[in-house]
């Protein structure tokens, strides 16, 4: 059976990995703690009534928002970036240290370009000069040092200014996922509004299957079930799903066996 499913994402940018970074020497690191990547409770930015909130799911959900609100009102688009046309998404980790403090920061992926990836690392700059105190992650309720992925997207027409430049919509070669009888072709392609995330699954089982997706933190953030009647059937989800920094995958069967996994790669 084959399923086709098209999703639509906020467009990720180049996987170059660069050597800008920062540090807060008013938060230096504990070398000597684990560091986790995803922990029962994610670190939350902070936000008014957040810290005494018993629920973490409402907590997070407006700390979220001041997170998105702090971050654009602090976002300086790259005057270079504009007059060629520039945007996309980049990407910062940075360290959250038990204390809530941000030790240090640097750019993972950015567009290719070091002025959007510098225009990203300076919302951190601001956070440790304003001196931002997060709530920290948690591990069996004890604060624990966790590294965090913040994409910061770059879109022109969020601004009053023109492009000089735009390029047609490119498209990249399907990436493949092999498991021991199933294989899963994954494609991409994109314009200036969204990135098309392209999912085929053969398999000669007739079984229904479940795609799930995480963000860059592997949390999980959205589940797409199918029910297929033949193994030739081709099925795409209507309308578009946009979903906040994806990650990876998971294609499981009805009884949760994992079939494959893999990352979702963009450029």
């Amino acid at each position: 059976m084959r399923i086709s499913l098209t999703i639509a994402l906020l467009v990720f940018a180049s996987s170059t990995v660069l050597s800008q970074q920062i540090t807060n020497p008013d938060c230096p690191p504990d070398t000597s703690l684990n560091i986790y990547k995803v922990v029962q409770k994610m670190p939350i930015f902070p936000c008014e009534g957040c810290a005494e909130e018993p629920d973490y799911g409402a907590a997070k959900a407006r700390a979220d928002k001041a997170m998105l609100d702090f971050v654009y009102s602090h976002l300086k688009y790259p005057e270079t970036a504009v007059e060629d046309g520039a945007q996309g998404m980049a990407v910062v980790s940075f360290y959250i240290e038990p204390s809530g403090c941000i030790s240090s920061a640097k750019v993972v992926r950015d567009v290719g370009r070091e002025d959007i990836g510098q225009a990203a690392l300076d919302i951190l700059k601001a956070m440790i000069e304003e001196k931002v105190i997060w709530l920290p992650g948690r591990q069996d309720e004890e604060p624990v040092r966790v590294v965090f992925n913040l994409p910061i997207k770059f879109k022109l027409d969020q601004y009053p200014w023109k492009s000089r430049n735009r390029n047609a919509p490119t498209e990249r070669e399907p990436e493949m996922y092999l498991s021991d009888d199933e294989e899963i072709e994954i494609g991409f392609s994109y314009d200036y509004e969204e990135l098309v995330l392209k999912v085929y699954y053969d398999s000669y089982v007739k079984e229904d299957v479940i795609l799930k997706l995480y963000d860059w933190n592997g949390v999980f953030l959205k589940e797409i079930p199918f029910k297929l009647k033949n193994r030739n059937q081709e099925k795409v989800l209507d309308g578009k799903l946009f979903i906040e920094r994806p990650s990876n995958f998971k294609l499981v069967n009805e009884d949760g066996q994992l079939l494959v996994e893999g990352v979702v790669l963009v450029y």
